[in-house]
């Protein structure tokens, strides 16, 4: 059982077994330790990593909760500009708009106005054999560029195409965005916390077998 006790000694932090590991070697020469005593030497080394290192998860989630709320503060505003457009069959057995198709239109349309194909977007409201109906916004810091960016982005897929086959009806033009879409303040911040949370629990596990030595 010595041999037990002293393994289970090294679950002990390490400033303690600077300190201690001497007169714990001493005292295991003097005693038989049974399984109680093993069990002891382990709870009490559980027990001291827990209050020494248990609370890196909470700091840690506690810091990346207020940078993660830091980082909604300082996100910019975005203005979206939108547009619904229906788009018809003229002719039988002719299929529908496809997003390929659209996406081509959106191109080139984004070429001509300096829009960026990562603030587009594009959502089909309805798609079926008889007709499309989808709505495209478009996001911008500048509200009247977002406008601007979405009236030519509406403009190129109302064009006719496909040689007359398909008709379309700007259901809802693009207007000039009043107010902001506002950052998510409590998603961004229970996000944070929560990779704060994960960072701080897989420091607490490499920490639990191998800690920088402490003095007291």
């Amino acid at each position: 059982m010595n041999r037990l006790c002293r393994f289970a000694a090294r679950l002990y932090p390490s400033w303690w077994r600077q300190r201690y590991a001497t007169e714990f070697e001493a005292l295991l020469d003097e005693m038989k330790p049974g399984w109680r005593e093993v069990l002891d030497v382990i709870h009490g080394a559980l027990t001291m990593q827990m209050q020494t290192l248990g609370t890196i998860p909470v700091v840690c989630a506690l810091a990346g909760a207020i940078v993660g709320g830091i980082i909604a503060m300082r996100t910019p505003e975005i203005f979206a500009s939108s547009a619904t457009i229906l788009l018809k069959r003229d002719v039988a057995n002719v299929s529908p708009v496809t997003p390929q198709e659209l996406h081509v239109s959106l191109d080139k349309a984004l070429g001509a106005s300096n829009g960026k194909k990562e603030a587009t977007l594009v959502t089909m409201v309805r798609w079926d054999s008889a007709q499309t109906t989808l709505k495209l916004t478009y996001l911008d810091r500048n509200p009247g560029q977002a406008q601007r960016v979405a009236e030519q982005l509406t403009a190129a897929i109302a064009t006719p195409n496909r040689e007359g086959t398909i008709s379309t009806e700007v259901l809802a033009a693009p207007g000039l965005p009043t107010s902001p879409i506002k950052p998510d303040y409590p998603m961004n911040v229970a996000s944070g916390g929560g990779v704060g949370l994960v960072a701080g629990c897989v420091v607490l596990l490499l920490g639990w077998r191998r800690r920088p030595a402490r003095t007291r």
